[in-house]
């Protein structure tokens, strides 16, 4: 069993958010059990509002989350100026405790101003790869979509969360992944246009592949 947290900031963007959530609900049809378990953590444990406005209610506050196997810090637009020291503070303690640290979009300027990320190869959304680099000259950046570095994960945003989520399952499931998504004969509308579930098992299958 692994419980996976959400860390959601101000603001943060639904893509990657539900992206990481949706993969850890499929793996677990594929296994028909609850391996992956996620709890959704904010600072004080209070509502957040997503980029588009839509709030979102969390099941604990950071301080009170206990027995994570993963952390994954969600930051939209803005983030790159956080400096909660609480947050800071939490999760360290985390890290201490050898929950794996991660963050997707902006969530990675979070990681670095906690030192989270000193040692560790990380990246951050292609639009801030400069300001992030200016800032933190010392961290080893790289122009990836996403990086697994021992217990460090960072992507870039969007659905590169889903590449890098995928890898972190495919990590302890190997090519069973592969079946994560399955669909033999991709089903079509009317108009002829496949359906948008196709777009996963490309990035399923290419991973599946390339193992």
């Amino acid at each position: 069993m692994r419980t996976v947290g959400f860390m959601l900031l101000p603001a943060f963007p639904l893509i990657p958010f539900a992206a990481g959530v949706e993969l850890l609900r499929l793996t677990n049809r594929e296994l028909k059990s609850e391996y992956y378990r996620w709890q959704l953590i904010s600072l004080d444990g209070e509502p957040v509002s997503t980029s588009s406005g839509i709030e979102i209610t969390p099941d604990v506050s950071l301080s009170d989350a206990k027995a994570l196997d993963l952390i994954v810090v969600v930051g939209g637009e803005g983030v790159e100026h956080y400096r909660e020291r609480a947050t800071f503070k939490h999760l360290l303690r985390l890290a201490k405790e050898g929950v794996a640290i991660g963050a997707v979009t902006l969530g990675s300027f979070v990681l670095a101003r906690a030192g989270l990320l000193e040692g560790y190869r990380c990246t951050v959304h292609w639009e801030y790869l400069e300001s992030f680099q200016e800032s933190f000259p010392h961290l080893d950046v790289q122009k990836e979509v996403y990086e697994i570095d021992r217990d460090r994960l960072t992507c870039s945003g969007g659905t590169a969360a889903l590449d890098m989520m995928l890898a972190y399952i495919g990590e302890e499931h190997g090519g069973r992944l592969a079946q994560v998504v399955t669909v033999s004969e991709p089903p079509t509308n009317p108009s002829g246009c496949h359906s948008p579930f196709d777009s996963v098992s490309v990035i399923q299958s290419s991973y599946a592949s390339s193992r």
